[in-house]
């Protein structure tokens, strides 16, 4: 999911996707469009999905209620540097676990001026 964090509110809500993933079909149509409002603070999060589903040794994967987390708990960085927390964020989570799938991250911020 594409997900918007409003740190201001403590909230972060997947925004739902109806097409195909980027990428997929140079043929594929996107549309219609929606409009998001960010106010002063809040963020887009487009990951890939290695992020939720990177797996400790017990076969948990890290889910989207962390990510959230730490989105939430990280707002206030740059972009680059929210991107590497989260994934030190999901790579402890996993303890030494083998990463099974790509690592992807777009973070949109708006600043607070």
């Amino acid at each position: 999911p594409i997900l918007v964090a409003r740190p201001s509110e403590r909230t972060v809500t997947p925004v739902d996707s109806t097409g195909l993933p980027l990428g997929i079909d140079a043929d594929a149509a996107f549309g219609p469009t929606a409009q998001i409002h960010l106010a002063a603070g809040d963020l887009l999060a487009v990951l890939t999905d290695g992020f939720f589903e990177w797996c400790n040794s017990q076969g948990e994967a890290f889910g989207i209620d962390r990510v959230a987390e730490a989105l939430l708990h990280h707002a206030g960085c740059p972009a680059a540097e929210l991107v590497q927390k989260l994934y030190r964020s999901v790579a402890a989570f996993a303890a030494g676990e083998p990463q099974a799938d790509d690592l992807t991250a777009v973070i949109v911020q708006r600043s607070l001026r």
